[in-house]
């Protein structure tokens, strides 16, 4: 596949991967949703009857993780190491779940509640204080996953804030660089409450 310059390509293209486009192009029986969009910036590669969306798709998943490490390209490298990992076996695992007025990209259930929040090239860390403080009045133990190459940015902007820093990197994935220490000054029982009923 060629290297693909563009970030507007580059965004269009991964939202081949979102849910709702999947949902639309599978569940809506609009498979021509999938196709249009991948003739929009690939004009040589037939699609239609007869096309192997496999060898596509993951070509373009490498080529997005290379060149536009998106939300959906960290949320499968965090899947796919609590998948490897036995302590998580009988987790559960919520995606843009809604605490407060902030949305946790991804929260995992195993005995602990744990929260990841995601921050790619793309995002700035000007909301991340206010995520946090909505995230500990529910849970204890916060996570903050960001690229490799942010981390002295990050470090700097989380001081001594009681989070794990996790780096992702096309080379070795996800790599631990805090863990994330039990915080729970900003406990509140309305907004436990509110997330249990969801």
């Amino acid at each position: 596949m060629r290297q693909i310059r563009k970030i507007e390509s580059l965004r269009s293209l991964a939202e081949l991967f979102s849910n709702s486009l999947m949902s639309k192009a599978i569940i809506g029986d609009r498979s021509d949703l999938l196709s249009n969009r991948i003739r929009k910036h690939f004009f040589n590669i037939p699609v239609g009857n007869g096309c192997n969306y496999s060898d596509f798709f993951k070509s373009l998943y490498q080529e997005l993780s290379l060149l536009y490490a998106n939300e959906y390209i960290f949320k499968n490298t965090i899947l796919n190491a609590v998948r490897r990992d036995d302590k998580y076996k009988d987790s559960v695992i919520l995606d843009e779940f809604t605490i407060g007025k902030s949305i946790a990209d991804m929260v995992i259930i195993n005995g602990k509640t744990e929260i990841y929040e995601i921050k790619t090239l793309l995002d700035k860390p000007d909301r991340l204080g206010q995520q946090l403080k909505s995230y500990y009045q529910a849970v204890t133990l916060v996570n903050v996953v960001i690229h490799k190459s942010e981390l002295d940015k990050y470090m700097i902007y989380l001081g001594s804030d009681p989070c794990g820093i996790l780096v992702n990197s096309v080379k070795n994935g996800l790599e631990r660089i805090r863990k994330p220490e039990a915080f729970s000054d900003y406990l509140n029982h309305t907004t436990l409450f509110k997330l249990l009923r969801k």
